[in-house]
């Protein structure tokens, strides 16, 4: 625990403090999403409806950001990442909510953002890499990089040759 001054600030939010400040925060974050459902509604219309493909993307979005947050308030040691992977899988693959929730997410759409939160994983997981231990290995990351690579493709080239009948100049 933390001390500035008068205040106290814990790793876990939900858990320190009185009973009347988790209730008004419970309140808080109910106000802001009802504020958010109807924003989404009045500026998209029938696909912000329940139903319509924008309410599922609010819907996972409202989910995964509850997963990750009871993960992080049951164990300070698991990723919020597991809870957010967690809601999304069971909002997905559930019968009853798979159905009306899962399912409504456009194809196109689900890609896209998948996409996206890969490349927002890998950049963080890249974020966290300590570039002086980097360059100082630089010989042995380049040869971890590089050599499985070029090990498979020479497995790849001498099976084509052996069972597909590829000439060995291809």
């Amino acid at each position: 625990m933390v001390t500035t001054g008068i205040r106290h600030v814990t790793s876990k939010p939900f858990v320190s403090g009185s009973l009347e400040n988790s209730a008004r925060l419970c309140g808080t974050v109910f106000l802001f999403t009802i504020a958010s459902f109807a924003t989404l509604y009045l500026i998209a219309g029938e696909d912000g409806a329940p139903g319509g493909p924008l309410f599922a993307l609010f819907c996972v979005f409202l989910a995964a950001v509850a997963g990750g947050a009871c993960i992080s308030a049951v164990s300070g040691s698991l990723p919020p990442l597991l809870g957010m992977l967690a809601a999304g899988f069971a909002l997905r693959n559930l019968p009853c909510i798979g159905d009306r929730v899962g399912a409504r997410v456009e194809a196109d759409a689900s890609s896209v953002l998948r996409l996206l939160s890969l490349t927002i994983i890998l950049c963080r997981a890249g974020l966290g890499l300590d570039l002086v231990a980097l360059r100082r290995l630089a010989f042995l990351v380049g040869r971890l990089s590089s050599l499985p690579c070029c090990a498979e493709a020479l497995v790849i080239a001498g099976l084509s040759t052996v069972l597909l009948d590829f000439p060995v100049s291809w």
